[in-house]
């Protein structure tokens, strides 16, 4: 017969009883809460991250205003080949020590663009991009970003 180590029925030794369960607490996000990134005890549904991917988007010359937690930056900006460029955002939810994410590209042809510094500052954030490409880049150097506080 076989001889089963943990008990019977799957249920460790000693275990007796009903199960205690517990109503969760955990809840649908608003779309409001996906956009802004607040994720305390919420689950995102597949409609709501579609929503919030849709991120804010700004363009213009160097310092841009994204008050978002999540958005885009489209700066008109170059930056040469083998050159750094530095490029300014403003933003109310940044702090100095704020941890940033963001990826830099560009449609130009022949540019490679490579995030080598994010310096955050109180409502202010820079990126050091460098153009590792064998070409300028033109006006329309993107970076798309995430703010984690």
């Amino acid at each position: 017969m076989f001889n089963n180590p943990i008990s019977y029925a799957g249920y460790p030794p000693g275990a007796n009883g009903k199960a205690n369960n517990t109503n969760s607490t955990v809840r649908a996000a608003t779309a409001a809460e996906a956009l802004a990134g607040v994720k305390t005890n919420v689950y995102i549904t597949p409609a709501e991250a579609a929503g919030a991917s849709l991120a804010p988007s700004v363009a213009g010359a160097t310092p841009l205003v994204n008050n978002s937690r999540r958005g885009q930056v489209s700066f008109t900006n170059v930056v040469n080949t083998t050159a750094y460029g530095n490029y300014v955002m403003t933003n109310s939810l940044i702090t100095s020590s704020s941890v940033i994410q963001a990826v830099a590209s560009c449609a130009t042809t022949n540019t490679a663009l490579v995030v080598s510094a994010i310096t955050p500052g109180s409502g202010t954030v820079t990126f050091r991009l460098y153009n590792a490409g064998s070409a300028n880049t033109a006006a329309n150097v993107i970076i798309n970003y995430e703010i984690y506080n």
